[in-house]
């Protein structure tokens, strides 16, 4: 009779270890898979149309190891700032990967001679950007001169100056949407000699 009891006090104790365990490794589990997920560097599939994308994608803090930083860039052109420049380029199926696309002006400058404040502030350059979608709404406008615009250094790469105006050259974009981009420089004599480009930015950022 004692045995009996033994078993099954035995057997009780099993469930309640079991329960237990149970208990404490399911949000274990779930933190497991969180954190995974997490560290998933999810591929990001080109857009169609204008200018040359690059997958700018990279991991915190460490380059090649930490947690994903998502993003990527797409550059058109380069042109003359000391001309007149008016161009129009489409974008399709643009990358969602939850973030705002970023719109800039960037200025080549290898020896840093805008780098004064003074000598920006002095240039008297205009750039305007429209981006409207397939159907005619337009959902970014930037126009203004490049002296009163805010200056990344750097953007678009390591010997250029990022221009773009803040709540300004931000939009979101949809995969299954078209955009036309709308660009129009009104040129400096001043900045003869440099080159500039377009350049839209998508995440990446720590």
């Amino acid at each position: 009779m004692m045995v009996g009891m033994e078993g099954k006090n035995n057997m009780t104790h099993v469930r309640r270890r079991t329960i237990v365990l149970l208990v404490v490794s399911m949000p274990i589990s779930v933190l497991i898979a969180f954190l995974c997920s997490k560290l998933i560097m999810r591929p990001i599939t080109p857009h169609v149309g204008d200018g040359q994308f690059q997958n700018i994608s990279w991991r915190f803090p460490w380059g090649t190891v930490g947690i994903p930083i998502t993003g990527y860039s797409i550059t058109f052109e380069r042109f003359d700032l000391a001309k007149g420049y008016t161009a129009s380029y489409t974008l399709e199926k643009v990358p969602d990967i939850g973030k705002c696309l970023e719109v800039y002006l960037c200025v080549v400058d290898s020896r840093r001679t805008l780098r004064d404040e003074s000598t920006r502030r002095s240039l008297q350059a205009e750039i305007q950007f429209d981006v409207f979608d397939e159907h005619g709404r337009l959902v970014c406008h930037v126009k203004k001169p490049i002296a009163q615009m805010d200056w990344a250094d750097p953007q678009g790469g390591t010997d250029c100056y990022g221009l773009y105006s803040l709540g300004q050259s931000q939009f979101f974009s949809r995969k299954d949407m078209k955009y036309t981009l709308h660009v129009r420089y009104s040129p400096d004599p001043q900045l003869s000699g440099f080159r500039g480009f377009v350049f839209v930015r998508c995440g990446g950022f720590a």
